[in-house]
Protein backbone atom coordinates (compact mmCIF):
# COMPACT_ATOMS: atom_id res chain seq x y z
CA UNK A 1 0.00 0.00 0.00
CA UNK A 2 1.21 3.43 -0.85
CA UNK A 3 0.83 5.43 2.31
CA UNK A 4 1.69 9.11 2.37
CA UNK A 5 1.82 10.72 5.77
CA UNK A 6 1.94 14.46 5.94
CA UNK A 7 1.49 16.56 8.97
CA UNK A 8 2.40 19.82 10.58
CA UNK A 9 3.01 20.23 14.29
CA UNK A 10 2.89 23.68 15.86
CA UNK A 11 4.07 24.48 19.38
CA UNK A 12 3.76 27.69 21.40
CA UNK A 13 5.51 27.83 24.74
CA UNK A 14 4.26 31.27 25.74
CA UNK A 15 2.66 33.89 23.53
CA UNK A 16 4.13 37.30 24.17
CA UNK A 17 2.10 40.48 23.67
CA UNK A 18 4.55 41.61 20.97
CA UNK A 19 4.00 38.43 18.97
CA UNK A 20 0.24 38.64 19.38
CA UNK A 21 0.19 42.20 18.06
CA UNK A 22 2.55 41.67 15.13
CA UNK A 23 1.63 41.20 11.51
CA UNK A 24 3.40 37.83 11.41
CA UNK A 25 1.88 34.38 11.40
CA UNK A 26 2.40 32.85 14.82
CA UNK A 27 1.65 29.64 16.65
CA UNK A 28 -0.93 29.72 19.37
CA UNK A 29 -1.66 26.60 21.35
CA UNK A 30 -1.74 23.97 18.65
CA UNK A 31 -2.54 26.10 15.62
CA UNK A 32 -0.98 28.47 13.17
CA UNK A 33 -2.71 31.83 13.59
CA UNK A 34 -2.85 34.63 11.02
CA UNK A 35 -2.39 38.28 11.96
CA UNK A 36 -6.17 38.78 12.08
CA UNK A 37 -6.49 36.08 14.75
CA UNK A 38 -7.99 33.42 12.48
CA UNK A 39 -6.67 29.86 12.44
CA UNK A 40 -4.53 29.33 9.35
CA UNK A 41 -5.05 26.03 7.55
CA UNK A 42 -2.02 25.58 5.32
CA UNK A 43 -2.79 24.54 1.76
CA UNK A 44 0.59 24.61 0.13
CA UNK A 45 2.56 23.83 -2.99
CA UNK A 46 6.30 23.93 -3.59
CA UNK A 47 8.17 25.94 -6.23
CA UNK A 48 10.50 23.01 -6.73
CA UNK A 49 13.17 22.80 -9.45
CA UNK A 50 13.47 26.59 -9.69
CA UNK A 51 16.23 27.86 -7.40
CA UNK A 52 17.13 24.27 -6.55
CA UNK A 53 17.19 21.98 -9.62
CA UNK A 54 16.75 18.27 -8.91
CA UNK A 55 17.38 15.42 -11.28
CA UNK A 56 14.23 13.47 -10.53
CA UNK A 57 12.10 16.51 -11.42
CA UNK A 58 13.86 16.76 -14.77
CA UNK A 59 13.56 12.96 -15.08
CA UNK A 60 17.33 12.71 -15.55
CA UNK A 61 18.70 9.21 -15.12
CA UNK A 62 22.34 10.07 -14.36
CA UNK A 63 22.64 13.75 -13.39
CA UNK A 64 20.79 13.93 -10.08
CA UNK A 65 22.33 16.72 -7.99
CA UNK A 66 22.49 20.39 -9.02
CA UNK A 67 26.27 20.19 -9.52
CA UNK A 68 25.83 17.17 -11.81
CA UNK A 69 23.04 18.91 -13.73
CA UNK A 70 25.10 22.07 -14.16
CA UNK A 71 28.06 19.96 -15.27
CA UNK A 72 25.97 18.19 -17.90
CA UNK A 73 24.78 21.51 -19.33
CA UNK A 74 28.35 22.83 -19.36
CA UNK A 75 29.41 19.83 -21.43
CA UNK A 76 26.46 20.19 -23.80
CA UNK A 77 26.49 23.96 -24.29
CA UNK A 78 29.84 25.19 -23.06
CA UNK A 79 30.18 27.07 -19.81
CA UNK A 80 29.29 30.51 -21.19
CA UNK A 81 26.07 29.43 -22.94
CA UNK A 82 25.13 27.21 -20.01
CA UNK A 83 25.47 30.12 -17.59
CA UNK A 84 23.28 32.25 -19.86
CA UNK A 85 20.72 29.46 -20.03
CA UNK A 86 20.47 29.15 -16.25
CA UNK A 87 20.14 32.92 -15.80
CA UNK A 88 17.21 32.96 -18.20
CA UNK A 89 15.79 29.76 -16.75
CA UNK A 90 15.65 31.24 -13.23
CA UNK A 91 14.27 34.51 -14.53
CA UNK A 92 11.42 32.83 -16.42
CA UNK A 93 10.66 29.60 -14.56
CA UNK A 94 8.42 31.28 -11.97
CA UNK A 95 6.42 34.31 -13.08
CA UNK A 96 3.85 36.59 -11.49
CA UNK A 97 1.09 34.75 -13.37
CA UNK A 98 2.18 31.46 -11.78
CA UNK A 99 1.78 32.93 -8.30
CA UNK A 100 -1.61 34.39 -9.22
CA UNK A 101 -2.69 31.02 -10.60
CA UNK A 102 -1.62 29.25 -7.41
CA UNK A 103 -3.81 31.65 -5.45
CA UNK A 104 -6.73 31.26 -7.87
CA UNK A 105 -6.94 27.47 -7.48
CA UNK A 106 -7.19 27.59 -3.70
CA UNK A 107 -3.68 27.39 -2.29
CA UNK A 108 -2.64 29.82 0.42
CA UNK A 109 1.05 28.96 0.83
CA UNK A 110 4.09 28.35 -1.39
CA UNK A 111 7.28 26.67 -0.25
CA UNK A 112 10.43 28.09 -1.84
CA UNK A 113 13.43 25.71 -1.84
CA UNK A 114 16.80 27.49 -1.92
CA UNK A 115 20.35 26.52 -2.84
CA UNK A 116 22.84 28.36 -0.67
CA UNK A 117 25.18 29.08 -3.61
CA UNK A 118 22.68 31.53 -5.10
CA UNK A 119 22.88 33.62 -1.92
CA UNK A 120 26.39 33.11 -0.59
CA UNK A 121 29.86 32.49 -2.02
CA UNK A 122 32.00 29.58 -0.89
CA UNK A 123 34.07 31.93 1.28
CA UNK A 124 30.94 33.00 3.15
CA UNK A 125 30.29 36.36 1.47
CA UNK A 126 26.58 37.17 1.31
CA UNK A 127 25.90 37.82 -2.36
CA UNK A 128 24.39 36.11 -5.37
CA UNK A 129 21.71 36.22 -8.05
CA UNK A 130 19.21 34.49 -5.77
CA UNK A 131 18.53 37.56 -3.64
CA UNK A 132 16.86 39.55 -6.41
CA UNK A 133 14.82 36.53 -7.48
CA UNK A 134 13.68 35.85 -3.91
CA UNK A 135 12.83 39.54 -3.40
CA UNK A 136 10.72 39.45 -6.55
CA UNK A 137 8.80 36.28 -5.81
CA UNK A 138 8.09 37.33 -2.22
CA UNK A 139 6.67 40.57 -3.63
CA UNK A 140 4.39 38.57 -5.91
CA UNK A 141 3.41 36.30 -3.03
CA UNK A 142 2.43 39.27 -0.88
CA UNK A 143 0.62 40.92 -3.78
CA UNK A 144 -1.42 37.75 -4.36
CA UNK A 145 -2.35 37.38 -0.69
CA UNK A 146 -0.35 34.18 -0.20
CA UNK A 147 2.19 33.09 2.41
CA UNK A 148 5.69 31.75 1.73
CA UNK A 149 7.77 29.17 3.56
CA UNK A 150 11.45 29.72 2.80
CA UNK A 151 13.23 26.36 2.78
CA UNK A 152 17.00 25.77 2.76
CA UNK A 153 17.17 22.73 0.51
CA UNK A 154 20.94 22.74 -0.03
CA UNK A 155 23.05 24.01 2.87
CA UNK A 156 26.82 24.60 2.65
CA UNK A 157 28.52 21.20 2.72
CA UNK A 158 25.20 19.38 2.51
CA UNK A 159 22.84 18.49 5.35
CA UNK A 160 21.46 15.17 4.10
CA UNK A 161 24.22 13.24 2.39
CA UNK A 162 22.43 12.53 -0.88
CA UNK A 163 22.04 14.24 -4.26
CA UNK A 164 19.22 16.62 -3.32
CA UNK A 165 21.40 18.60 -0.90
CA UNK A 166 24.09 19.03 -3.60
CA UNK A 167 26.79 17.99 -1.17
CA UNK A 168 29.60 15.50 -1.73
CA UNK A 169 27.50 12.53 -0.63
CA UNK A 170 27.96 13.07 3.09
CA UNK A 171 26.28 15.60 5.42
CA UNK A 172 29.40 17.68 5.95
CA UNK A 173 27.47 20.62 7.35
CA UNK A 174 27.31 18.73 10.65
CA UNK A 175 31.04 17.92 10.62
CA UNK A 176 32.84 20.95 9.20
CA UNK A 177 32.68 24.06 11.44
CA UNK A 178 33.03 26.39 8.45
CA UNK A 179 29.97 24.91 6.75
CA UNK A 180 27.93 25.08 9.95
CA UNK A 181 28.92 28.69 10.57
CA UNK A 182 28.12 29.62 6.97
CA UNK A 183 24.65 28.08 7.29
CA UNK A 184 23.90 30.02 10.48
CA UNK A 185 25.23 33.21 8.84
CA UNK A 186 23.06 32.65 5.76
CA UNK A 187 19.91 32.30 7.83
CA UNK A 188 20.81 35.42 9.80
CA UNK A 189 21.19 37.31 6.50
CA UNK A 190 17.83 36.05 5.22
CA UNK A 191 16.12 36.97 8.49
CA UNK A 192 17.70 40.44 8.51
CA UNK A 193 16.66 41.15 4.93
CA UNK A 194 13.05 40.04 5.43
CA UNK A 195 12.53 41.02 9.06
CA UNK A 196 8.88 41.71 9.72
CA UNK A 197 7.76 40.66 6.22
CA UNK A 198 4.20 39.41 6.75
CA UNK A 199 4.21 37.39 3.53
CA UNK A 200 6.66 34.90 5.05
CA UNK A 201 4.93 32.26 7.15
CA UNK A 202 8.16 30.83 8.47
CA UNK A 203 11.66 29.58 7.86
CA UNK A 204 12.17 25.86 7.18
CA UNK A 205 15.75 25.62 8.41
CA UNK A 206 16.86 22.39 6.72
CA UNK A 207 15.21 20.08 4.25
CA UNK A 208 15.35 16.39 5.19
CA UNK A 209 18.57 16.41 7.22
CA UNK A 210 20.75 13.37 7.98
CA UNK A 211 20.00 10.46 5.68
CA UNK A 212 19.47 7.19 7.57
CA UNK A 213 22.52 5.45 6.14
CA UNK A 214 25.02 7.88 7.64
CA UNK A 215 26.36 7.93 11.20
CA UNK A 216 23.05 8.79 12.85
CA UNK A 217 24.36 8.00 16.34
CA UNK A 218 26.85 10.84 15.95
CA UNK A 219 24.79 13.21 13.81
CA UNK A 220 21.34 13.07 15.40
CA UNK A 221 22.48 14.67 18.68
CA UNK A 222 23.91 17.56 16.65
CA UNK A 223 20.63 18.48 14.95
CA UNK A 224 18.75 20.23 17.77
CA UNK A 225 21.81 22.25 18.95
CA UNK A 226 22.20 23.45 15.37
CA UNK A 227 18.52 24.45 15.28
CA UNK A 228 18.94 26.32 18.56
CA UNK A 229 21.83 28.32 17.14
CA UNK A 230 20.02 29.21 13.93
CA UNK A 231 16.84 30.11 15.80
CA UNK A 232 18.78 32.46 18.07
CA UNK A 233 20.45 34.09 15.05
CA UNK A 234 17.11 34.55 13.27
CA UNK A 235 15.25 35.82 16.32
CA UNK A 236 18.01 38.35 17.06
CA UNK A 237 16.96 40.26 13.93
CA UNK A 238 13.45 38.97 13.22
CA UNK A 239 11.74 38.24 16.56
CA UNK A 240 8.44 36.42 16.46
CA UNK A 241 9.16 34.58 13.22
CA UNK A 242 7.88 30.99 13.01
CA UNK A 243 10.76 28.52 12.79
CA UNK A 244 10.10 25.14 11.17
CA UNK A 245 12.17 22.16 12.29
CA UNK A 246 12.55 19.02 10.18
CA UNK A 247 13.32 15.73 11.87
CA UNK A 248 16.30 13.55 11.05
CA UNK A 249 16.51 10.70 8.57
CA UNK A 250 14.86 12.61 5.74
CA UNK A 251 12.46 14.33 8.15
CA UNK A 252 11.10 10.99 9.29
CA UNK A 253 12.10 10.96 12.97
CA UNK A 254 11.74 13.31 15.94
CA UNK A 255 13.62 10.98 18.29
CA UNK A 256 16.54 13.41 18.62
CA UNK A 257 14.32 16.28 19.83
CA UNK A 258 13.64 17.30 23.40
CA UNK A 259 10.80 19.56 24.51
CA UNK A 260 10.27 22.69 22.38
CA UNK A 261 13.15 25.04 23.18
CA UNK A 262 11.46 28.29 22.10
CA UNK A 263 8.11 29.76 21.21
CA UNK A 264 6.71 29.85 17.66
CA UNK A 265 8.24 26.54 16.66
CA UNK A 266 6.67 24.16 14.15
CA UNK A 267 7.73 20.64 13.23
CA UNK A 268 7.57 19.08 9.79
CA UNK A 269 7.60 15.38 8.98
CA UNK A 270 8.00 13.61 5.62
CA UNK A 271 7.07 9.99 5.06
CA UNK A 272 6.70 8.04 1.84
CA UNK A 273 5.55 4.50 1.02
CA UNK A 274 5.17 3.63 4.68
CA UNK A 275 4.00 0.35 6.10
CA UNK A 276 0.34 -0.10 7.03
CA UNK A 277 1.37 -1.60 10.36
CA UNK A 278 1.01 0.22 13.67
CA UNK A 279 4.75 0.58 14.10
CA UNK A 280 4.89 3.02 11.17
CA UNK A 281 2.83 5.59 13.09
CA UNK A 282 3.62 4.79 16.71
CA UNK A 283 6.58 7.15 16.88
CA UNK A 284 4.38 10.02 15.71
CA UNK A 285 1.88 9.26 18.43
CA UNK A 286 4.66 9.04 21.00
CA UNK A 287 6.04 12.46 20.07
CA UNK A 288 2.61 14.08 20.23
CA UNK A 289 1.87 12.52 23.62
CA UNK A 290 5.31 13.25 25.09
CA UNK A 291 5.26 16.99 24.39
CA UNK A 292 1.52 17.65 24.13
CA UNK A 293 1.72 18.84 20.53
CA UNK A 294 -0.94 18.30 17.87
CA UNK A 295 -0.61 15.51 15.36
CA UNK A 296 -2.70 15.06 12.23
CA UNK A 297 -1.93 12.28 9.75
CA UNK A 298 -3.71 11.84 6.42
CA UNK A 299 -3.28 8.35 4.97
CA UNK A 300 -4.00 8.38 1.22
CA UNK A 301 -4.85 4.72 1.14
CA UNK A 302 -5.49 2.69 -2.02
CA UNK A 303 -4.68 -0.53 -0.17
CA UNK A 304 -1.82 -1.45 -2.46
CA UNK A 305 1.85 -0.73 -3.06
CA UNK A 306 1.12 2.14 -5.42
CA UNK A 307 4.27 2.26 -7.53
CA UNK A 308 4.39 -1.51 -7.93
CA UNK A 309 0.65 -1.78 -8.67
CA UNK A 310 0.71 0.70 -11.55
CA UNK A 311 3.94 -0.66 -13.00
CA UNK A 312 2.58 -4.20 -13.02
CA UNK A 313 -0.73 -3.08 -14.48
CA UNK A 314 0.93 -1.05 -17.25
CA UNK A 315 2.80 -4.19 -18.36
CA UNK A 316 -0.31 -6.41 -18.18
CA UNK A 317 1.15 -8.37 -15.29
CA UNK A 318 -0.65 -9.80 -12.28
CA UNK A 319 -1.27 -7.04 -9.72
CA UNK A 320 -2.52 -9.21 -6.84
CA UNK A 321 0.86 -9.40 -5.13
CA UNK A 322 0.91 -5.61 -4.72
CA UNK A 323 -2.52 -5.41 -3.05
CA UNK A 324 -2.66 -5.33 0.75
CA UNK A 325 -6.01 -5.32 2.60
CA UNK A 326 -5.78 -2.63 5.25
CA UNK A 327 -7.33 -2.32 8.66
CA UNK A 328 -9.23 0.84 9.58
CA UNK A 329 -6.31 3.03 10.63
CA UNK A 330 -8.67 5.46 12.31
CA UNK A 331 -9.80 2.64 14.58
CA UNK A 332 -6.16 1.83 15.31
CA UNK A 333 -5.60 5.40 16.44
CA UNK A 334 -8.67 5.31 18.68
CA UNK A 335 -7.51 2.06 20.22
CA UNK A 336 -4.31 3.79 21.32
CA UNK A 337 -6.07 6.74 22.88
CA UNK A 338 -6.07 9.11 19.93
CA UNK A 339 -8.82 9.96 17.49
CA UNK A 340 -9.42 8.60 14.03
CA UNK A 341 -11.75 8.55 11.07
CA UNK A 342 -12.27 6.39 7.99
CA UNK A 343 -13.25 8.57 5.01
CA UNK A 344 -14.47 7.54 1.58
CA UNK A 345 -15.74 10.89 0.27
CA UNK A 346 -14.43 14.44 0.09
CA UNK A 347 -17.19 15.60 2.43
CA UNK A 348 -16.15 13.02 5.01
CA UNK A 349 -12.53 14.23 4.78
CA UNK A 350 -13.64 17.84 5.24
CA UNK A 351 -15.77 16.90 8.25
CA UNK A 352 -12.94 14.95 9.92
CA UNK A 353 -10.51 17.81 9.30
CA UNK A 354 -12.89 20.33 10.84
CA UNK A 355 -13.23 18.09 13.89
CA UNK A 356 -9.45 18.12 14.29
CA UNK A 357 -9.26 21.89 13.87
CA UNK A 358 -11.91 22.35 16.53
CA UNK A 359 -9.94 20.19 18.94
CA UNK A 360 -6.35 19.52 17.78
CA UNK A 361 -4.69 16.39 19.08
CA UNK A 362 -3.37 13.03 17.87
CA UNK A 363 -5.61 11.92 14.98
CA UNK A 364 -5.39 9.71 11.89
CA UNK A 365 -7.65 10.22 8.90
CA UNK A 366 -7.66 7.08 6.75
CA UNK A 367 -8.67 8.34 3.29
CA UNK A 368 -9.63 5.51 0.96
CA UNK A 369 -8.75 6.41 -2.62
CA UNK A 370 -9.52 4.46 -5.79
CA UNK A 371 -6.86 2.49 -7.62
CA UNK A 372 -8.60 3.46 -10.87
CA UNK A 373 -7.34 7.02 -10.45
CA UNK A 374 -3.77 7.26 -11.66
CA UNK A 375 -1.70 10.35 -10.99
CA UNK A 376 -0.15 12.41 -13.78
CA UNK A 377 3.43 11.28 -13.01
CA UNK A 378 2.42 7.61 -13.17
CA UNK A 379 0.44 8.22 -16.38
CA UNK A 380 3.47 9.77 -17.98
CA UNK A 381 5.92 7.14 -16.78
CA UNK A 382 3.82 4.09 -17.59
CA UNK A 383 1.54 5.23 -20.44
CA UNK A 384 3.42 8.00 -22.21
CA UNK A 385 3.83 11.71 -21.63
CA UNK A 386 0.66 12.65 -23.54
CA UNK A 387 -1.60 10.12 -21.88
CA UNK A 388 -4.44 12.00 -20.23
CA UNK A 389 -5.98 9.01 -18.57
CA UNK A 390 -5.22 5.36 -18.13
CA UNK A 391 -6.04 3.25 -21.21
CA UNK A 392 -9.23 1.25 -20.76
Amino acid sequence: MRLVLLFWLAVLALATPAAAESRLVRTEGRNFVASDGSVLQIKGISLGNWLMPEGYMFKFEVSKSPRQIYGAFDRLLGSEKAAAFWREYRDRYIARDDIRFIKSVGFNTVRIPLHYALFMTDDGTIQGDGWALLDRVLGWVREAGLYAIVDLHAAPGGQTGINHDDGPGYPLMFYVPKHREMTVRLWAAIARRYAGNPAILGYDLLNEPIAPYHDVATLNPRLEPFYRDVTAAVRAVDPGRVIILAGGQWSSSFDMFGPPFADNLAYTYHSFWASTKRDSIQRHLNFAARYNVPLLIYCMNNQCLGAEYYKLEAHDMKVDTSCIPTADLGAVARAFGGRGALCRTVDEVKKATQEWLAKPGPMIIDVRVSRSVITLPYRRVHHGRRAQRRPQ
